[in-house]
């Protein structure tokens, strides 16, 4: 657990329906710092998802899929650790992802005129390489959770690993069993159909 006190938050730079990001410092270290809107969600999500912690939940997973994929380490979200605010509120730290001009990389969906066929190669090989691992973001499609990073070239990111899997969507345990559907096709169709948006 990361002392709260070390951290020194900046502007905000994204939010969501559970989250608010600022970029700001830890120790000095330029990091993404994830604070997690509710306290103490636990019982809805776990009556809905069986999910007791988001925050520790993205955290393990991030941790999970950078062990699992080492080739992929300089595309995927990089974990600092997990802390807790004055308010008992939950805080995701990751390094911050930055250009070459030191700015925060965009979201793919706000940078498409930037991409070419060598973005579109990598994150083939970046997305294809993740789901024969076994690990399943389920959270592609609306571009938001990849990052556009120029440095060196264009690259991408992969961002925000709190839904992997079946974790949000626990009928898939049951459709896979039945042979309709699994959290793996789920997941090679979407990556299908978003390779095939940015033709």
């Amino acid at each position: 657990m990361l002392n709260y006190s070390d951290l020194k938050i900046g502007e905000e730079i994204n939010f969501g329906a559970s989250s608010h990001v600022y970029s700001g410092k830890y120790k000095g270290l330029g990091v993404a710092i994830k604070l997690y809107n509710k306290k103490h969600q636990k019982e809805l999500l776990h009556k809905i998802y069986g999910v007791w912690n988001k925050c520790y939940l993205e955290y393990i997973n991030l941790l999970g899929a950078r062990s699992r994929c080492l080739e992929l380490n300089n595309y995927l979200q990089e974990p600092i650790g997990i802390s807790k605010n004055p308010s008992g509120l939950d805080v995701l730290v990751t390094k911050l992802i930055l250009d070459d001009n030191n700015q925060v990389s965009s979201e793919l969906k706000n940078s498409k005129k930037f991409i070419d066929k060598e973005f579109k190669y990598q994150l083939e090989k970046i997305l294809y390489l993740l789901g024969e691992r076994e690990i399943y973001h389920m959270h592609l499609e609306d571009e938001r959770n990849i990052l556009v990073q120029v440095n060196s070239g264009i690259h991408p990111v992969i961002i925000d690993f709190q839904s992997i899997n079946e974790q949000y969507y626990p009928w898939l345990k049951l459709t896979k069993h039945l042979g309709i559907d699994s959290a793996k096709e789920r997941y090679f169709r979407r990556v299908k159909r978003l390779l095939q948006s940015l033709e």
